[in-house]
């Protein structure tokens, strides 16, 4: 998701004008308030966008260095940072910094206020864990999500997503409970036309993919991964760019 900022040039993002976002954001960055943060974080995403993937890892590195020393229990910026890595093929790296990140989210040093808590960080340790056959991963993965599938209610769109990636349950529960209808094609079609659609289903493909693949599916996860990836890109979402990695495609800038 996009950070939010009091003054924020998403529009540029929007619009296509990338440069241009990118030296508001630049401007915005020099400045050593609590707004560094998402500048840089949005430098990222910006910079990842054009393809400029290396430089997109700096400034996410920034992003959390700065948070780490502003907030030290506060959200950190661990998780993009360990996605970024993926993405530029260094998967020691990656899978380094997305356990630290779930060992320190468990541990309480960084913390969380929503309910759902950090399914992402720990469905992307998921994902390296059966993607690398790392069973260490796999297990602290599996572990968090379990614990935070107990504490939700049931019927919430994260709960059934989990339950559909930890117990095998239905794709058709989960796009139901995330966008009210049970056809994945009409979903895939919205998504052309309207951004919730465009965020959030590269988000519930991918995590349900990183399933298939943990119970040994893997023709089931590739299918999914390539739906993901022929979803318009939606810029902010992670999940879109290592769908397009992992089967195979480049990452353009967004058209």
């Amino acid at each position: 998701m996009v950070p939010r900022m009091e003054s924020n040039p998403w529009h540029l993002v929007e619009s296509g004008r990338f440069e241009q976002a990118l030296d508001e954001y630049r401007k915005l960055a020099l400045r050593n308030t609590p707004q560094k943060f998402a500048a840089l974080n949005n430098q990222a995403i910006v910079l990842l966008a054009m393809g400029r993937t290396v430089d997109a890892l700096r400034a996410a590195e920034a992003a959390d260095s700065f948070a780490q020393s502003m907030k030290p229990r506060g959200h950190r910026g661990l998780l993009p940072c360990a996605q970024i890595r993926w993405l530029l093929g260094d998967k020691a790296g990656a899978r380094g910094a997305a356990v630290l990140n779930l060992e320190l989210i468990s541990s309480g040093e960084i913390e969380y206020a929503t309910s759902a808590g950090a399914a992402a960080d720990a469905l992307f340790v998921l994902f390296v864990g059966a993607t690398l056959e790392d069973e260490e991963c796999v297990n602290a993965a599996t572990t968090y999500l379990t614990d935070l599938l107990r504490r939700l209610h049931p019927t919430l769109p994260n709960a059934v997503l989990l339950n559909c990636v930890l117990r095998e349950g239905k794709l058709e529960s989960v796009i139901r409970a995330w966008f009210g209808i049970s056809s994945l094609q009409k979903a895939v079609q919205r998504s052309h036309d309207e951004a919730y659609y465009r965020r959030a289903l590269p988000e519930v493909l991918f995590h349900i993919a990183t399933g298939e693949r943990a119970r040994g599916h893997e023709k089931a996860c590739q299918d999914l991964l390539k739906a993901c990836s022929e979803i318009p890109n939606p810029l902010i979402v992670m999940e879109w760019y290592l769908a397009r990695h992992a089967v195979g495609l480049t990452l353009p800038a967004a058209s």
